[in-house]
């Protein structure tokens, strides 16, 4: 019941916001810098990037954007990470 009570007052919350001249909403989320490269696999047509959120492993295709909108691409010597408009690069290590 107190978890439905702070669900409720907190969309009436985001509502309100919304409402009021000039205010904009942004979605929150992990940044671009809490993702920390695991392993790339090569395939043939595309390659896998595996990357760690906190606790989370997380599999991409390359060239495809998963589900929240984060995208990755391999070039020779780094991952880059985009989503929403920003961009990072993670190199990959040497032997790799």
């Amino acid at each position: 019941m107190q978890h439905e009570l702070q669900v409720a007052e907190a969309e009436h919350s985001i509502r309100s916001l919304g409402q009021q001249p000039g205010a904009t909403v942004t979605p929150s989320g992990p940044g671009l810098t809490d993702y920390e490269l695991v392993g790339v696999v090569q395939g043939e047509g595309s390659s896998l990037v595996l990357l760690r959120l906190h606790q989370q492993l997380i599999r991409l295709t390359t060239g495809i954007p998963d589900a929240s909108g984060l995208y990755a691409e391999v070039t020779g010597t780094a991952v880059r990470l985009s989503k929403a408009g920003k961009h990072r690069l993670l190199p990959l290590p040497r032997g790799w």
